[in-house]
């Protein structure tokens, strides 16, 4: 399964605790582009990434929810 909707990390772990706790896959690669994208548009270590970071942070903790819950 491939997917892009947008590019906000949220939205992105949203989409991505739905499939886990849908299929309960054996792997899942999950890319959360917030930091990555405040790194090229506002420079590495700028307060944008790093406010983008704070985001990928909520959104890995939506995943870990998610699989935790699935595989439990």
């Amino acid at each position: 399964v491939f997917s892009i909707k947008n590019n906000d990390g949220l939205s992105v772990a949203e989409e991505a605790s739905r499939y886990i706790s849908n299929m309960a896959p054996s792997f899942t690669f999950i890319h959360l582009p917030d930091a990555d994208y405040a790194g090229h548009s506002s420079g590495w270590d700028s307060s944008e990434q790093l406010t983008a970071l704070t985001k990928v942070d909520e959104a890995i903790g939506k995943i870990i929810q998610a699989v935790e819950t699935s595989y439990a």
